[in-house]
């Protein structure tokens, strides 16, 4: 039965596989959870380890993903995502997973078109209100190296790391203490992540800017968009991170 080993200390010249022959001349296959380093001795620096090992002739239990689908019942009205940063595309990802078709509304435009405004803000000093920093797919992450950091224990992490390996990210991600994707991967995993949502039921419109929340009564029922257009649905996701200072104001109007 495989067994977890924690607290595996390995020098930095020295390869996992070669230790854990070392210490078990006789085991099976092995998978890393967990890696980190520990450098609070100078001269000692050396990687720490939980690692999940089988007994020889034993398999490793992998996990494959596979679309959960969920009956929809009441509202037939899609429901609603403003914001195509982590937290939009993970809330429609789930969604569409379940079988549920969503909107997924953005203000700024793709990755592509995006960094070509950037590019042009840091060479000539053109600001692209609609496509910067802040706004447009993949959110303030496509110009952080892509780092994934939390500061929560979640039991969904090891889900989020997966499916973004599945879109493109480095296998490392799910197993290294300070994981990050890198700018040049993470500007290949959102394309992927996006073309997929679409397949399977989201649609995206790009440049379009959500202005105030639909309200009857204290219920959100639906968005109004930056062209008049009134979007109605029982089910808003606000993901439009802390740049969004116009929405944040609209909502401490709201009450």
């Amino acid at each position: 039965m495989p067994r977890i080993l924690n607290d595996l200390k390995v020098p930095l010249d020295e390869d996992l596989a070669e230790r854990l022959q070392w210490m078990e001349p006789d085991h099976g296959p092995f998978r890393i959870l967990r890696q980190s380093v520990d450098a609070r001795q100078r001269h000692s620096p050396h990687f720490v380890y939980s690692v999940e090992i089988a007994e020889a002739g034993e398999t490793l239990k992998v996990e494959q993903f596979k679309l959960e689908r969920t009956e929809i019942s009441g509202s037939q009205e899609r429901p609603i995502i403003v914001g195509s940063g982590p937290a939009g595309l993970f809330a429609a990802l789930r969604l569409v997973e379940r079988g549920i078709p969503c909107l997924l509304l953005e203000r700024g435009s793709d990755s592509a078109t995006r960094i070509k405004g950037i590019s042009q803000y840091w060479r000539h000093g053109q600001l692209d209100r609609r496509n910067n920093v802040c706004y447009g797919e993949g959110g303030a992450g496509l110009y952080s190296d892509g780092k994934l950091i939390t500061r929560i224990k979640s039991p969904h992490i090891p889900y989020v790391m997966n499916r973004l390996v599945q879109f493109g990210a480095p296998e490392e991600i799910q197993w290294l203490s300070n994981p990050h994707v890198g700018s040049d991967r993470i500007r290949r995993v959102i394309p992927k992540m996006r073309e997929f949502l679409i397949a399977n039921g989201c649609e995206i419109r790009f440049d379009t800017e959500v202005k105030s929340l639909l309200t009857e009564g204290k219920q959100v029922v639906g968005v109004k968009t930056e062209y008049g257009e009134d979007i109605r649905s029982p089910h808003v996701v606000l993901a439009t991170g802390h740049s969004a200072e116009d929405m944040l104001l609209h909502l401490n109007d709201l009450g």
